[in-house]
């Protein structure tokens, strides 16, 4: 991976098509929010990633890794709208650019509350000052920190 959110392509047309770069993209961003969300206490599971070039494409198990890497964080940190479609999108025989559209937006979402977390509640500052074990850190999810830095700025007011 490369380190950095590559913004996402979530307007795709019925002319367009796939390629490798389209692929690396999603890739990297899948694991730009696996790294990142890993450095705070979600402990998403391992996942797989591909470094795509013009001489393959996708075949059904490379799409439903990508689903199910995504599907994944968004299970450990935040399921976007309608994320269970990507369940369906790994049923299908081909893809068209609704699904592909589909996958960067569930990207983009997750992106976009990482981000609102990031700069507003201060994630860090919150887990400061609670006692926690790690193996309470486990399943601490996105809602509860800001739930829990809600209260807290509530407190100090």
């Amino acid at each position: 991976m490369n380190g950095t959110w590559i913004e996402p392509e979530v307007n795709w047309q019925p002319i367009d098509y796939l390629n490798a770069d389209d692929l690396n993209r999603i890739e990297n961003n899948i694991g730009y929010l696996y790294e990142e969300l890993n450095k705070l206490p979600y402990n998403i599971p391992t996942q797989i990633h591909k470094t795509w070039n013009n001489k393959g494409i996708p075949n059904t198990s490379d799409i439903e890794r990508i689903c199910n890497n995504i599907k994944k964080i968004a299970e450990y940190y935040y399921a976007p709208p309608k994320y269970e479609l990507l369940s369906v999108i790994t049923s299908k025989i081909s893809l068209n650019n609704r699904d592909i559209s589909f996958l960067e937006e569930c990207l983009k979402w997750i992106y976009n509350e990482f981000t609102i977390l990031k700069r507003n509640y201060n994630s860090h500052q919150v887990l400061k000052q609670k006692q926690f074990t790690h193996a309470q850190l486990i399943n601490y999810r996105h809602e509860q920190i800001r739930k829990d830095w809600s209260l807290l700025v509530y407190q100090h007011n």
